[in-house]
């Protein structure tokens, strides 16, 4: 059982992927089962207030987060390419004054 990259996948490994709506995740293996002819595992997402168990991912679409951060790391920094689905923290500080009644 390997990631995409080919490295060797273990349990409890953080890990990098998409799930099958598209949307990235990033997690913790907490389990691997063979299925049919491929390794498929449960991944734990941490999300605020607790954590979303994303389950029967195939280990073969997943990357080891050391290997995702290292791809990241070599993106040439004078015009980095943007990394899709991806969400990007909304950074436009909140207005001062509450806005006048009756606007949105």
């Amino acid at each position: 059982m390997h990631y995409k990259n080919k490295r060797e996948a273990h349990e409890g490994e953080p890990v990098v992927g998409r799930n099958s709506s598209g949307k990235t995740f990033a997690g913790v293996i907490h389990s691997i089962e063979l299925f049919s002819d491929t390794y498929v595992c449960a991944v734990a997402i941490p999300v605020p207030g607790g954590v979303i168990h994303e389950g029967c991912i195939s280990v073969g679409e997943l990357y080891h987060a050391e290997d995702a951060l290292k791809a990241v790391d070599s993106l040439p920094a004078e015009n980095p390419t943007p990394l899709v689905g991806i969400p990007v923290e909304n950074t436009t500080p909140p207005p001062s004054e509450p806005p006048p009644a009756g606007t949105f």
